[in-house]
């Protein structure tokens, strides 16, 4: 049951004397007028001019109980979501009903099920048919979810509770009339504006998860969908409602421990300012769940606490004030989703971070020990994407798994092919959780030891020579006791200007690389971080090929390390530029190119450049720094290139000293060539 425009508590039509789609379309003809069927236009129009629901029922004012159910405007809403846990509703329902029943007009008790537990409905529309019917029970049925996600579940509430004051309210939890009072004083004291957390200060009992808010707040903050399903929720409506309206006071119980006095909260709190006003208050009587935990749970589940990391990291990211910060809490996230790959089964990783598809089970796909799979995230991409699987396809690779990031056209239909598998992630962005996804697929579908090549849709590995082959690559790598392999990214350019600007034959026209042999490096580039991190002794490698910077003053690290044997404990960067490992493995450094083999990666981002369409969204994926999807420094980069319009910086690529890609010199490189022995970091 959706709910569809206009009016919310339709439920209470539905669970009761029911509602005659074809009686008032029968009726009321203006409802096909519109384009609407009976039930659609009597929730939009019907209800608000009085319109009855039934032949029975031809006027709302004909069932005067019914009337003011529908005009119920209660002070809180008591906001439940249940998905397959009859006993709990069957322990604490009537409990918190009976309870509740002197202040019942300041209340409603908003039960949204997401499952299919027909029995358990029934049993609630018999059980407590006079308070559904009053609108103190509001009872709701909704599609059930693909697995249980708290911020999913809790924002289902946003179409049908109609309280003043949202109040979230679980399942196993009891809520008693001392609560209920304390709650509506606040209210009235606060004439409805405030944020209160019921926390007791004891971790495990049940109240941590309760907060009540403004319904306005509720709907425009709601929850982050994005997070991990369980862990940290309420804190991050709570801190972003309060970073948003600095004048929302904060209630809490009195306690030497509340919701933000946690390590990582408290140093959050200090350094965003948060300074709005908090009231304590004592704590009411109140009664335990049904299914307490111990203060300790979240300790022992080691997936558990790093969804708490990564949900935090999250959170701080989007409410951070500075760019520094977002640097540090970004960072956070990425520790975080670390460890929940590392903690999760590959069992559960698929339902855990992806939406449910009909790709094959990881267990009837055979993918042997010297294959190649390609991962990679992807949106909009179809410029790409034929010319992508062709080049990698003729290179041997196994199966491809790509990540769709909410293309606009599916991408299983434009790559229509048995080894393509496409996946939609439910969980995370792309900044925060790209990464995350591609390790999670791997760790699905590979067994340790596995290759694995991670990449951009713009990105065209070649093979270094003599392969002609990935799976011969590997066996080579191996042989030579080595899991890696190191790759330089070439932004490919064309040889000449193009008679136009869609740039869409981009593997013929831009065909040509940035060669700056003619020019000496600067100390500016030698002393960059970044540069010196990368490539070390090896700087003039980069240097000569990095046409950004040699046309427009950017810094993209072109060292990449797309190529490895997947295994516990290693992790890939956001860009692919590292390895990042939490078994206390030290991530490579420049001694990555102390091997004879290179693999060029064709980079084709500059294509984009040259076209007036894709120049736009470009600029537009960074006019706002905060919600850019990539890293402060990448959207810096991304706004000073596709910014400034098309001509200049056209006429800075084209200027550029370059080379034609088939004079095979980058398939040949011996990185050690490049060396400087008096240059060692």
């Amino acid at each position: 049951m959706t709910a569809v425009g206009g009016m919310k508590n339709f439920d209470i039509i539905a669970n009761t004397v029911g509602f005659d789609g074809d009686w008032y379309t029968a009726t009321y003809p203006d409802a096909a007028a519109l384009g609407l069927d009976g039930e659609a236009h009597f929730r939009r129009i019907g209800y608000r001019i009085g319109r009855g629901v039934s032949a029975a029922i031809p006027r709302l004012a004909d069932n005067p109980a019914l009337h003011a159910g529908l005009q119920r405007q209660p002070r809180i809403s008591y906001c439940t979501p249940v998905m397959n846990r009859p006993d709990d509703i069957r322990t604490t329902l009537r409990s918190n009903l009976d309870e509740n029943r002197p202040v019942a007009e300041d209340l409603e008790f908003v039960m949204v099920f997401m499952d299919e537990d027909t029995e358990t409905h029934d049993w609630v529309r018999s059980e407590f048919a006079e308070d559904l019917a009053s609108g103190y029970l509001r009872l709701i049925v909704e599609p059930p979810l693909d697995g249980w996600h708290f911020g999913v579940a809790k924002n289902r509430h946003r179409n049908y509770a109609v309280g003043a004051i949202y109040s979230s309210l679980d399942g196993d939890n009891f809520i008693t009339l001392d609560e209920t009072q304390q709650l509506l004083e606040v209210a009235r004291a606060q004439n409805d504006w405030f944020i209160f957390h019921h926390f007791t200060g004891s971790w495990g009992d049940g109240s941590s998860g309760r907060v009540s808010l403004p319904m306005s707040v509720y709907r425009e903050i709601g929850y982050d969908e994005a997070f991990m399903p369980r862990q940290y929720d309420e804190m991050d409506v709570m801190l972003s409602a309060m970073c948003t309206w600095p004048d929302l006071p904060l209630v809490r119980i009195r306690s030497d421990r509340h919701g933000f006095s946690g390590r990582r909260s408290s140093a959050f709190w200090e350094e965003a300012g948060v300074s709005n006003p908090v009231i304590e208050l004592d704590p009411p009587e109140r009664r335990s769940p049904i299914n307490p935990k111990g203060a300790d749970y979240v300790q022992q589940d080691i997936a558990m606490e790093a969804m708490t990391s990564f949900n935090q990291g999250l959170c701080f990211l989007r409410n951070a004030s500075t760019a520094a910060l977002r640097d540090k809490y970004l960072k956070l996230a990425i520790d975080g989703r670390h460890r929940v790959i590392d903690a999760l089964e590959p069992g559960r990783v698929l339902s855990t971070l992806f939406r449910p598809s009909d790709n094959p089970a990881p267990e009837d796909l055979e993918i042997g020990p010297q294959d190649v799979c390609v991962f990679a995230c992807m949106k909009n991409d179809e410029g790409f994407l034929q010319a992508f699987y062709d080049h990698y396809k003729a290179l041997d690779v196994a199966r491809f798994f790509i990540v769709d990031d909410g293309s606009d056209t599916p991408i299983e239909t434009l790559l229509p092919h048995g080894d393509v598998h496409v996946f939609r992630p439910k969980v995370g962005n792309f900044v925060t959780a790209k990464g995350m996804w591609l390790e999670g697929l791997m760790k699905a579908y590979l067994a340790p030891g596995q290759w694995a090549l991670t990449l951009d849709a713009d990105e065209f590995m070649d093979l270094p020579v003599p392969f002609d082959s990935f799976s011969a690559l590997v066996a080579h790598l191996e042989a030579d006791r080595r899991d890696y392999a190191p790759a330089l990214l070439i932004d490919m350019v064309p040889g000449a200007p193009l008679e136009n600007d869609d740039a869409d034959d981009f593997l013929q026209s831009f065909d040509h690389y940035v060669f700056a042999e003619d020019r000496d490096m600067g100390v500016e580039y030698t002393n960059t971080a970044s540069i010196r991190w990368a490539f070390g002794p090896y700087k003039r490698l980069s240097w000569l090929l990095d046409a950004r910077y040699h046309a427009f003053g950017t810094l993209d690290s072109l060292r990449k390390i797309p190529l490895f044997r997947t295994r516990p404990g290693r992790h890939i960067n956001q860009g692919f530029h590292t390895l990042h490992y939490t078994d206390g493995t030290s991530a490579p450094g420049h001694e990555i190119w102390d091997i004879p083999l290179v693999l060029p990666i064709r980079h084709f981002k500059l294509v984009k450049l040259f076209s007036e369409t894709a120049r736009a969204q470009m600029a537009a994926h960074v006019a706002d720094a905060a919600s850019s999807p990539y890293h402060s420094r990448t959207t810096e980069n991304i706004a000073r290139i596709f910014a400034a319009g098309d001509g200049p910086q056209v006429d800075a690529i084209l200027a550029l000293p370059s080379r034609s890609y088939d004079d095979n010199l980058l398939r040949n490189l011996d990185p050690r060539s490049f060396h400087d022995a008096e240059d060692v970091v």
